[in-house]
């Protein structure tokens, strides 16, 4: 798509420019492009709040795991290094030092591991979908909601993932949970627990 590279890859999709039939071929353009650079980001911040919203968009998770894990220059766990909390203009530290643009990295945690995804527009507006890494052993995630507080903890014992759950009385949600060979599905109302 164009001249290539993961910030003409990544915007295009995520602005849905690029026509549906040629998505997948677009993404796997974005991939090889990403193991070229050993998974290290060679755009700056506009490209990085986007880019973690197109591998959730494909529903591969691992990909966006990934490009977390890469510590070193240039990344994103890199660019809060040093006690930073909030993000500069340049990869290097350079420039206005109060972007705000980690926000879909932030929101990697919430809806990659901890799964929870919000659509109010949906029938059942919270879906469940956590993505439990091999090298991760717990997640305890929540997010506000005016109903009351969703809730996902997991943690891996003796060879199995435990899963609880919490939503808020009076609200629906859908649970899609694994352990990378069993699958459980379900609504959810209240509290539930799943282990696998």
């Amino acid at each position: 798509f164009g001249s290539g590279g993961q910030f003409l890859l990544t915007y295009a999709l995520a602005e849905e420019l690029v026509p549906e039939a040629d998505r997948e071929a677009v993404f796997e353009n974005l991939i090889r492009e990403f193991e070229k650079t050993g998974w290290h980001t060679v755009f700056g911040v506009v490209g990085l709040r986007r880019v973690f919203d197109v591998f959730d968009s494909f529903r591969r998770p691992g990909l966006a795991y990934r490009l977390f894990g890469v510590n070193d220059y240039p990344s994103p766990l890199n660019m809060l290094s040093g006690g930073r909390t909030t993000l500069t203009e340049g990869l290097d530290g350079s420039g206005s030092g109060c972007h705000c643009m980690f926000d879909s990295p932030d929101t990697f945690f919430f809806k990659t591991l901890g799964g929870i995804r919000i659509n109010r527009k949906n029938d059942i507006p919270i879906e469940i979908r956590p993505y439990c890494p091999e090298d991760t052993d717990s997640v305890h995630c929540t997010q506000a909601l005016k109903e009351g507080i969703v809730a996902v903890d997991w943690r891996r014992e003796n060879g199995r993932i435990i899963f609880d759950i919490a939503v808020p009385d009076g609200i629906r949600a859908y649970a899609s949970l694994h352990n990378g060979e069993k699958e459980y599905t379900s609504a959810v109302s209240g509290k539930l627990q799943v282990i696998l």
